[in-house]
């Protein structure tokens, strides 16, 4: 199966459609409820973080907002994917004012 967002992979392997590979912390609470079992544990894959590519360091202030909210330790964040959920949120607010 191929999608564009994580969420709709899940959701997937959920409905029994396969395997999906997703962060823990997206799967921890399904995997907690038993709806996801992990399987090849010993094939987990670290991740180091983000990193951003941009034409140049003159950044419009909402785009510079952004890149500072994502050089926030993300782990710190309740749920890393609300996290960044609230980071858009914080730049709509931003944004309208």
């Amino acid at each position: 199966m191929v999608v564009s967002h994580a969420h709709l992979l899940m959701r997937g392997a959920i409905d029994g459609l396969g395997l999906a590979w997703v962060p823990a912390t997206m799967a921890e609470q399904e995997l907690n409820s038993g709806a996801l079992t992990e399987v090849l544990a010993d094939w987990k894959m670290t991740y180091e973080g983000y990193y951003m590519y941009y034409p140049n360091r003159n950044l419009p202030p909402l785009f510079r907002l952004f890149v500072d909210a994502l050089k926030l330790n993300i782990n710190e964040i309740p749920g890393t994917f609300d996290g960044v959920n609230q980071i858009a949120d914080l730049i709509g607010k931003i944004k309208r004012q």
